[in-house]
């Protein structure tokens, strides 16, 4: 059994029409994902993919106006969808924890971060206040923040960027969850401080066991951290895969795009290159085209492209031999190359 499974997710918005009247859209559309005890998996799209409003329901923290309209989300083979909030809030920080992208939002601005800390511990674990007190300094210490005792009585705007995004991940790690989400953890980071965090993203792991589910749109991160990629678009998945699977050989032109965007560096002497880029933008969901959604940008498509919405199936579904592990939703994934190597991002 899985560790995480989620089936047929759906998230759904009632938004005001241009010439009035209510448009429904849905920026998690039949999202399904497996994830096992200790495994990373990376979950990739542009931005408005819907990669942040899957992280949300899955921690039933969906913004207001949201409708979760179906699917199931199984933690350890249990629904957590039909659980109340109160034993919702009980796993939440607990059995599983989430690091948000901006810190500084995570984490409030009118307490001091110990007590923020030890709230966790109080609440989940049931500690007294001076024994979660000195274990949150223990845990600002393993993520690396200098002189953590007396980090404790700090309040967050007294702390750079990258020490706040260390006290949310010590945050999220306390009570040793089993899985881990973290959604674009390391965008506003510089390189070395992005290498550190996925080195405590590592460690956790080895430590304690925990899963991981990385969401990001840099794929050179998924290529150092993961093991399995799954690829989103205009809120469905497009491609899910092994990380080397992935990058040997896409079977959708929007992967493919997306790592032929990715920078590389120039070797000696070689003529400085342009990057390529997707042509077009993402659509509105609001106004999907007919067919695959990615057609009007994509310079694989056919007349069924247009018409036909592809489904996430296998290469090669009629080859008589066990069905694979990963799955493409493009109707010419057959005619697809081999732009890169796991090595020449990671």
């Amino acid at each position: 059994m899985a560790l995480l499974e989620v089936d047929g997710l759906r998230v759904r918005f009632d938004v005001a029409a241009p010439g009035g009247g209510i448009e429904r859209i849905w920026p998690v559309d039949n999202v399904a994902l497996r994830l096992e005890p200790g495994e990373a998996l990376g979950l990739v799209g542009e931005s408005g993919s819907g990669k942040s409003m899957t992280a949300l329901a899955l921690m039933g923290l969906l913004p207001r106006g949201a409708v979760l309209e179906g699917g199931a989300v199984r933690l350890g083979g249990r629904e957590l969808l039909a659980l109340p909030e109160r034993e919702l809030r009980r796993l939440r920080g607990d059995r599983i924890a989430i690091v948000f992208q901006d810190p500084s939002g995570a984490l409030n601005p009118y307490l001091p971060i110990g007590l923020q800390l030890a709230e966790v511990l109080e609440v989940h674990r049931g500690l007294a206040r001076r024994e979660a007190l000195r274990r949150s300094a223990r845990a600002l210490g393993e993520v690396g923040i200098p002189d953590p005792e007396a980090r404790l009585a700090a309040y967050p705007h007294e702390l750079s960027g990258g020490m706040r995004q260390r006290v949310a991940i010590a945050m999220a790690l306390l009570c040793e969850p089993k899985i881990l989400i973290a959604d674009e953890p390391t965008t506003a980071l510089d390189a070395t401080l992005q290498a550190q965090v996925l080195e405590l993203f590592a460690e956790a792991r080895r430590a304690r066991g925990t899963a991981l589910l990385l969401i990001t749109h840099d794929l050179g991160v998924v290529a150092r951290s993961c093991e399995r990629v799954s690829v989103m678009y205009a809120g469905r998945l497009v491609e899910t895969a092994s990380v080397r699977e992935v990058f040997a050989r896409p079977l959708h032109p929007y992967t493919l795009g997306l790592l032929e965007s990715a920078p590389r560096l120039a070797r000696e002497g070689d003529a400085r290159p342009e990057l390529p880029s997707i042509p077009g933008m993402p659509p509105d969901l609001a106004r999907l085209p007919e067919g695959c959604a990615f057609h009007p940008r994509c310079a694989f498509r056919g007349e069924r492209c247009e018409r036909e919405r592809p489904r996430l199936s296998p290469l090669e579904e009629d080859s008589g031999g066990p069905p694979s592990a990963r799955r493409a939703a493009c109707h010419e994934k057959e005619r697809l190359g081999a732009p890169a190597r796991v090595e020449e991002l990671a």
